[in-house]
């Protein structure tokens, strides 16, 4: 991977959109796992720079079950990367992959979807990317 942030290591591509791209990776002064979301564009926008600023401050304001945390915007080429929290969870996409759900757990992970939703509402926060 032809990637280079200081103390982190790239291991794969979890997700891919117009303007970004999240990784998995590791911090290697710790050996924790993150997640590592970067710009796309090798000149980003300032208006993309400050998207990204206030991605972190917006999460690391909140105290929400279900919802990643952040741990640091570093310096990356010509713009930023954020670092967040690696839980070990699955893409909704991953998750359904393997089968279609049982209804009972269908239910269970809607009702936990739904529930972290309503928080984010409750704190006037609505989520463009579902």
């Amino acid at each position: 991977m032809n990637k280079s942030l200081p103390d982190y290591t790239f291991k794969h591509i979890i997700y891919e959109g117009v303007e970004t791209r999240i990784y998995a990776g590791v911090k290697d002064s710790d050996h924790q796992s993150v997640v590592i979301k970067l710009l796309k564009a090798d000149y980003p926008s300032p208006r993309a720079i400050a998207q990204l600023k206030q991605e972190y401050q917006l999460l690391e304001s909140l105290n929400i079950s279900g919802i990643i945390r952040p741990l640091a915007v570093e310096n990356y080429q010509n713009g930023l990367a954020l670092v967040l929290e690696d839980f070990g969870g699955l893409s909704l996409q991953e998750f359904l992959q393997p089968a279609p759900l049982e209804l009972d757990l269908f239910l269970n992970v809607a009702i936990q979807l739904a529930a972290t939703l309503a928080e984010l509402h409750q704190n006037r926060i609505i989520h463009k990317d579902i």
